[in-house]
């Protein structure tokens, strides 16, 4: 199966001096939401999962109805009345998507992991999903003071709680954590690969910075191949005409291990 995960940045969260590269207009809500639109659309046409953060309801909807009728859809907002989420598009023909729950982190900042267990409709075997957006820590933080090291912590303690004898995971979404963080290495650690790991991947690249925030970490029951994202520079204005995020679309090829 073919899984993407995909920043696509909340209308709610732009400021005009975050992004000094870009035109106005690929700012403006009027043009960035039916293009954001037409992007998923285009994912949808050869993913089988659709991982989204920072969905804003009115965005789902629409996303909703252009995967209709191939793809089913879930949304779960984020708490403290932010107006933003994350999504899961399961393609209906392969996958089974059963009923997601959130799963609220404890540190009361209303971000959350969503996690649901997709089925292959061919023979039935379970995938458990986490699709989340952790918080960002300042640089030089303590680890012990890390809000996404706590986070990612607690998600993976419930997986067992969350999906009893899956041994096939993905984690993945906005980390706000690069290659080497206290946020990979605990994953890591916790038995997770890095799909994208030495790949050179770029999905942001936020004050002019080259960074690979967006992950997909798998277990050792899944197989992975990473699909490369479109290459950019540390200047490439994002959103742009092209991009109509923040970030870029992260994609692999999964296939579970006994196969």
């Amino acid at each position: 199966m073919r899984v993407v995960t995909y920043n696509v940045l909340a209308t709610r969260y732009i400021r005009r001096d975050y992004y000094p590269r870009v035109e106005q207009r690929f700012l403006d809500p009027a043009w960035r939401h039916p293009a954001l639109v037409d992007a998923v659309g285009a994912l949808g046409a050869d993913h089988d999962l659709i991982c989204l953060q920072e969905v804003e309801r009115e965005v789902f909807e629409a996303i909703e109805a252009r995967l209709a009728p191939h793809f089913v859809g879930a949304l779960a907002m984020k708490g403290r009345s932010k107006p933003d989420g994350a999504a899961l598009f399961a393609r209906r023909e392969t996958l089974e998507l059963e009923t997601p729950e959130p799963l609220y982190y404890a540190d009361n900042s209303g971000h959350l992991a969503q996690i649901a267990i997709v089925r292959a409709v061919a023979d039935q075997r379970a995938l458990a999903v986490a699709n989340t957006h952790l918080r960002w820590d300042p640089p030089r933080t303590a680890r012990a003071d890390k809000l996404g090291v706590a986070q990612i912590e607690q998600l993976l303690d419930t997986r067992e709680q969350r999906a009893p004898g899956c041994a096939a995971w993905l984690v993945c979404g906005d980390l706000n954590a690069a290659p080497g963080s206290d946020v990979v290495t605990t994953l890591e650690q916790r038995g997770l690969h890095c799909v994208h790991a030495g790949s050179g991947a770029a999905t942001c690249n936020a004050n002019a910075r080259l960074q690979l925030i967006d992950h997909l970490f798998v277990s050792a029951a899944l197989d992975a191949t990473p699909i490369m994202p479109p290459a950019i520079e540390a200047e490439t204005p994002l959103p742009s005409g092209e991009q109509p995020s923040d970030h870029l679309p992260l994609s692999a090829e999964l296939h579970f291990a006994s196969d």
